[in-house]
């Protein structure tokens, strides 16, 4: 027996996400995330935790 789930923006199995983004001073800051996915049809859940060793 099949079931059709339509069409979903599921992203399985879950990609390692790079968040990029651009200092005071222009310079390029790049983070490699391994927890996020769609939420929603126009939304992107990320899960971002402060590092404990700071």
């Amino acid at each position: 027996m099949t079931k059709n789930f339509g069409v979903k923006p599921y992203l399985f199995p879950m990609p390692v996400y790079m968040i990029g983004t651009y200092n005071e001073d222009d310079s390029i800051d790049v983070m490699m995330m391994a927890w996020g996915g769609i939420c929603a049809e126009d939304m992107v859940a990320l899960n971002l935790e402060a590092d404990p060793h700071k």
